[in-house]
C-alpha cells in the first residue's frame, strides 16, 4: 500500500509505536522478526520516514505485536488521535460500544497507554 498523505503516516507510525510498546517489545525485536537487518529500519516506519509499505508487511507487524489489522484500522479511521494523544475521551468510548468485546478490550488498554501520556 503506498500512501503520501503525511498525517496518515505519523498516524500509523504513533499507533505501531503505541502498541509496540503497551506490549513492551523492543523495536531490535521486531525488525528481527520482520527479518530486518537493522532496528533503525523498523524504527523508520515508526517515524512516518517510510511511505511505501505493503499490505503483507502490515499484516506481518501485526503478527509480531499480537494485533490486528481492524484494530490499527479502526485507530486510523477515527478523527479525534493527533499526534498520540485523543481529544475527546467521550467519542473515542463511544466508538468503541460498537466493536466486539475482544478488539473492545485491547483498545481500551491501549487508550490507558494514551491517557497515562496526558
Amino acid at each position: 500500500m503506498k500512501y503520501f498523505n503525511p498525517v496518515f503516516q505519523q498516524r500509523l507510525g504513533v499507533i505501531l509505536k503505541a502498541i509496540r510498546k503497551s506490549r513492551h517489545i523492543k523495536a531490535q525485536t521486531v525488525a528481527e522478526a520482520l527479518g530486518m537487518a537493522d532496528q533503525s529500519n523498523y524504527v523508520r516506519i515508526e517515524n512516518a520516514q517510510v511511505c511505501d509499505i505493503s499490505f503483507w508487511r502490515l499484516l506481518e507487524i501485526c503478527e509480531v505485536l499480537c494485533c490486528s489489522l481492524f484494530q490499527i484500522c479502526f485507530l486510523l479511521g477515527i478523527d479525534f488521535l493527533v499526534r498520540d494523544r485523543i481529544k475527546t475521551w467521550e467519542q473515542f468510548y463511544e466508538s468503541l460500544k460498537q466493536l466486539e468485546e475482544l478488539d473492545q478490550k485491547f483498545l481500551v488498554e491501549l487508550s490507558d497507554q494514551f491517557k497515562n501520556k496526558e
